[in-house]
């Protein structure tokens, strides 16, 4: 059975940046107007209703609107109170795995903590997104995602900046802390599954000691030997596979590296199948 105290001691931990509450306050008060104006708009047609027809016009004219407020009235705080009341989530980094607070999100009543030991955890996804922060382009702004994936379930995807439930602004230290205890995990069964002929897949990229597998933009993968690999780089947020074809035609096969799990580990077994 996983606890917390067999994953070890606590390395460190990174919360979440909190949901903005100002949306739920703007949507409140934006939900508190439109309710006056509605009881306001009934109240006022069901008084001109009585002063010139009687009660029955009063009642016939008014109270479609003011069962309209009534109804705004119970839907504003509906959505606007889960928002007040969220908690951020957080991950902590033990020395045998991960600890997953999911905090309280919306509609949800209570915290759920996964335990990761490092077995569970299958591999990381890293991207950087630079923009400019000015018009001329002298400021750039870089900003980090990371995917993590799991041997089941579904990925929890992170970001650095942003808007969203998983924004972490100490992401780069988080994956830094993640591949320290992931990856001297990982490489000596690869290194050992490679040895012995079997195909390593990192999503749509599959390396073994005799060929490259690529799937490329959705398209069916195509296989190419070693013999025809000229250079693999990592350009600009993309691994770039740089293929000879017959004739001496060079080719690009473009990737994200968003795509690639493990892409550091992937490119450390195809350089050691070069030299080797």
């Amino acid at each position: 059975m996983i606890t917390t105290k067999s994953l070890g001691p606590l390395i460190a931990a990174y919360p979440a940046r909190p949901l903005r509450k100002s949306i739920a306050v703007v949507v409140l008060s934006a939900g508190i107007l439109l309710f006056l104006s509605i009881l306001g708009y009934g109240l006022y047609r069901g008084y001109y209703g009585y002063t010139q027809f009687g009660i029955a016009a009063a009642i016939s004219w008014s109270w479609n609107w003011l069962l309209a407020s009534i109804l705004t009235l119970l839907i504003v705080p509906v959505l606007a109170l889960p928002l007040l009341t969220s908690k951020p989530g957080s991950i902590s980094v033990h020395k045998n795995g991960l600890t997953i607070n999911n905090g309280r999100y919306m509609f949800s009543h209570s915290h759920v903590i996964s335990l990761v030991p490092w077995d569970i955890l299958a591999g990381i996804t890293v991207d950087a997104i630079s923009k400019n922060k000015t018009s001329s382009g002298n400021k750039i702004e870089t900003s980090h995602r990371a995917g993590l994936f799991f041997t089941e379930g579904n990925p929890l995807y992170l970001k650095e900046k942003g808007s969203g439930r998983w924004v972490i602004p100490q992401l780069p230290e988080l994956i830094s802390h993640i591949k320290a205890g992931l990856y001297p995990r990982l490489l000596p069964a690869m290194q050992t599954d490679f040895s012995a002929g079997s195909w390593l897949r990192y999503g749509p990229i599959a390396v073994h000691p005799l060929a490259i597998r690529i799937n490329s933009r959705g398209m069916s993968s195509s296989q190419y030997p070693w013999s025809q690999v000229k250079h693999i780089t990592v350009e600009s947020g993309e691994l770039v596979v740089e293929l000879i074809e017959p004739g001496n035609k060079s080719t690009r096969k473009v990737i994200p590296v968003a795509q690639v799990p493990n892409i550091e580990l992937m490119l450390q077994i195809i350089d050691s199948c070069a030299k080797g």
